[in-house]
């Protein structure tokens, strides 16, 4: 899975491949509200030969962006949504605490 969205994201990025990164902005950062830029980075980690990969980088704060970044921001969001949904479904009216507790 991880190789297939590395291929997807390197062809995504030569097909947008310009002279300058600045132009090629499609969002702002939602940290700060800055410039986000493509960039490129080498993982010196990562042991399956995959080490180049693709990100965006805001000019203005240097947050870093990626793929797996924000599909593991969304899981995050997605947990404590569930985690509320569950406090609030066991709350019991009228005891005034948690639980009927």
């Amino acid at each position: 899975m991880a190789r297939a969205l590395m291929e997807e994201m390197k062809n995504e990025q030569l097909a947008n491949h310009t002279v300058s990164s600045a132009a090629q902005h499609e969002s702002t950062c939602n940290r700060c509200g800055g410039l986000l830029v493509n960039d490129s980075y080498i993982d010196l980690l990562n042991n399956v030969g995959e080490s180049k990969f693709a990100a965006k980088r805001c000019v203005q704060c240097g947050e870093v962006v990626d793929p797996v970044i924000l599909r593991n921001r969304r899981l995050g969001q997605e947990v404590k949504a569930s985690s509320l949904k569950y406090l609030v479904s066991s709350y019991a009216p009228g005891t005034g605490s948690a639980c009927g507790i």
